[in-house]
């Protein structure tokens, strides 16, 4: 390896800094980020807080019992009902 090589190499390792806990991380140059870079909020999101309901993900949950009509089962979900069916009445339905 050549000297000049070495030199650029030890003043890479150098100028990389590690994070130690508890302290605050360095500032980043603002030329690191791209030209469409928009800077977070001081909470660290750009996303609006959740709505105080639960934080619904836009899904409707339905309410109620849902049945299986392969069975005497009762659900708390549709999903589930789904699922069951799927697993346990597949070979029902191909039996017949």
């Amino acid at each position: 390896m050549s000297a000049a090589l070495a030199a650029a190499a030890l003043s890479t390792v150098n100028t990389q800094q590690v994070g130690v806990p508890g302290q605050a991380l360095p500032e980043v140059p603002a030329d690191a980020y791209g030209p469409d870079a928009v800077p977070l909020t001081p909470g660290g999101s750009e996303l609006p807080a959740p709505d105080s309901d639960g934080g619904d993900c836009g899904e409707d949950k339905p309410e109620g019992v849902f049945p299986c009509e392969g069975c005497d089962r009762e659900f708390t979900t549709a999903r589930g009902r789904d699922s069951h069916s799927r697993q346990a009445h597949t070979a029902d339905a191909t039996e017949g």
